[in-house]
């Protein structure tokens, strides 16, 4: 077997000043083969750091879309917000920081739905589960499963639920148990869920007394004001 050594180096980077050659002797012939200098192992580490921070990009990026059952809201964020309604902004924003509940009531167009959009976009980027849709969207993503018990667990065991629009589901005794056993799922799960809603405390409590007794226990209150952004 020819024995092989390095005989030197050559080329020096006119950057660094490091070999980017080097010389291999073997059966005393020469030939020069590629070696990494200072400047060659910076930009690969800086090129592999880019990649990998793409990466967790796209999946924190992917993450957040798959949070939303509906719409796809991974655009609404509190730095994005048009400060039309700062007092429910700050509140939510309180809301997302402190890990809490909170059922977010007032007329439409207030901007309720885009500030707990927020808060899903918060908890994800911050490494955390959320799920957000309407009442009757997180009820058909359940109840239609083939493995309900399975689907109830990942919906009601995450980080935040936000049950968007509540109230506006059909008040229909089927509707009405559906959305009980979310809540209560919840409940049961200590999850934080935020509620939006366009109706008054008074009638969520008449709409389902079980439903808002839950609610009312584990969640803050906070009133929407402001006029419809929609018509303005």
């Amino acid at each position: 077997m020819e024995r092989i050594e390095v005989a030197g180096t050559c080329e020096p980077c006119p950057k660094c000043g490091r070999p980017t050659r080097v010389v291999i002797r073997s059966g005393g012939a020469e030939s020069l083969a590629p070696i990494a200098c200072a400047c060659a192992e910076e930009e690969w580490e800086a090129f592999s750091a880019k990649c990998e921070r793409a990466s967790i990009a796209r999946l924190a990026e992917a993450r957040r879309r798959a949070s939303f059952v509906g719409a796809d809201l991974s655009a609404c964020t509190f730095e994005a917000s048009d400060g039309k309604n700062p007092e429910l902004t700050s509140a939510l924003y309180s809301v997302c920081q402190r890990g809490v509940g909170a059922i977010v009531h007032g007329p439409r167009g207030t901007g309720k739905t885009y500030a707990a959009a927020a808060c899903v976009n918060m908890a994800v980027s911050r490494g955390r589960r959320a799920v957000m849709g309407t009442a009757t969207e997180i009820a058909n993503a359940v109840f239609s499963s083939r493995d309900k018990n399975a689907e109830m667990g990942r919906i009601c065991g995450c980080d935040l639920l936000v049950l968007d629009d509540y109230g506006a589901q059909r008040a229909t005794d089927y509707m009405r148990e559906q959305v009980f056993e979310i809540v209560d799922a919840c409940y049961r799960y200590r999850t934080p869920m935020i509620v939006t809603t366009n109706l008054t405390v008074q009638q969520m409590a008449q709409s389902d007394p079980r439903v808002f007794e839950r609610l009312f226990e584990r969640c803050e209150r906070i009133e929407a004001s402001g006029a419809n952004r929609r018509l303005s």
